[in-house]
C-alpha cells in the first residue's frame, strides 16, 4: 500500500487536518534558506493510528544527502487524540562547506508499519524539502512581540556571510 504524501506548512494560523491514512509523515524547516556552517532544524511529526505499529528506530537511520546530520533528537510517543498518537523527531543538519550556492532538496523518506487490527503492511512517504545555500544571510527582529505607538524597541539585525563574501 502506497500512502500519499503529507507536507506540512509554516504558516502562521495554518490548519493540518488529517487525511484518514494509518501513518502520516509532516515536515517542517526552520528557514529555508543556509549558508555554510549554519544548522537547519527539520522537524519531523509523525502520527498514526491506534492499532497501527511503527518503527521509529528507523528514523535515526536515514540519510539526507547531500546534507549532513549533526544530531537526531526523537521525542517521546504521544497521543495526539482518541484515535490518533504521534511522536516528533528533529534533525540538525548541514551542508559541506564545498558546495556551491543554489537550491538542493532534503530528500524524502518512507517509513513502514503494520496494521495490527486488519494485519496489513504498508509504507508512508515525507514530501522532499527545497533549500536554497545562498552566500548572505540577513536577520532582523525586535526585542518585544508586542508595541505601542512611541515606544521604544531595540531592532537588531544579524547579517551572516560566505567566507568569500565581501560586505559592502
Amino acid at each position: 500500500q502506497e500512502q500519499p504524501q503529507t507536507q506540512g506548512q509554516t504558516d502562521e494560523g495554518a490548519e493540518f487536518a488529517l487525511t484518514g491514512q494509518p501513518l502520516e509523515i509532516w515536515t517542517f524547516i526552520d528557514d529555508y534558506r543556509v549558508i555554510t556552517g549554519k544548522t537547519l532544524h527539520l522537524t519531523v511529526q509523525v502520527m498514526w493510528k491506534l492499532g497501527v505499529t511503527v518503527n521509529l528506530e528507523e528514523m535515526d537511520k536515514i540519510s539526507f544527502s547531500p546534507f549532513t546530520t549533526e544530531n537526531v533528537t526523537r521525542g517521546e510517543r504521544q497521543i495526539f487524540d482518541n484515535e490518533h498518537d504521534y511522536a516528533g523527531i528533529t534533525y540538525a543538519l548541514s551542508l559541506p562547506s564545498d558546495i556551491k550556492s543554489g537550491i538542493y532538496s532534503i530528500p524524502s523518506f518512507s517509513l513502514s508499519y503494520r496494521n495490527e487490527v486488519d494485519k496489513t503492511e504498508g509504507m508512508a512517504t515525507s514530501a522532499p524539502v527545497a533549500i536554497k545555500k545562498v552566500g548572505i544571510l540577513a536577520e532582523g527582529k525586535v526585542d518585544r512581540d508586542v508595541i505601542a505607538i512611541g515606544d521604544r524597541i531595540t531592532y537588531t539585525l544579524t547579517i551572516r556571510h560566505e567566507r568569500m563574501v565581501k560586505l559592502l
